[in-house]
């Protein structure tokens, strides 16, 4: 994938990852589906999210953070 066609892909992941919370399950499965499909790739995805059950099903880590302390990591 060259430059520019990273770039686009960015923003347009950062697009949609930024209005996930107002998405129906379907789609926001489907974004997280995509998000996977690119991490197995070998991209970095790195997400700030208050669903702890769909993190749990999706991230390879997890880090809880209250007030600026990390609670758990793992």
């Amino acid at each position: 994938m060259n430059f520019t066609a990273r770039k686009v892909e960015r923003a347009y992941l950062r697009g949609i990852a930024a209005g996930a919370a107002g998405l129906d399950l379907a789609r926001e499965l489907a974004l997280f589906d995509l998000l996977e499909c690119r991490r197995a790739a070998g991209v970095c995805v790195i997400m700030a999210m208050h669903d702890c059950n769909l993190a749990a099903f999706y991230a390879t880590r997890i880090m809880g953070i209250q007030k600026g302390s990390v609670l758990f990591d793992g």
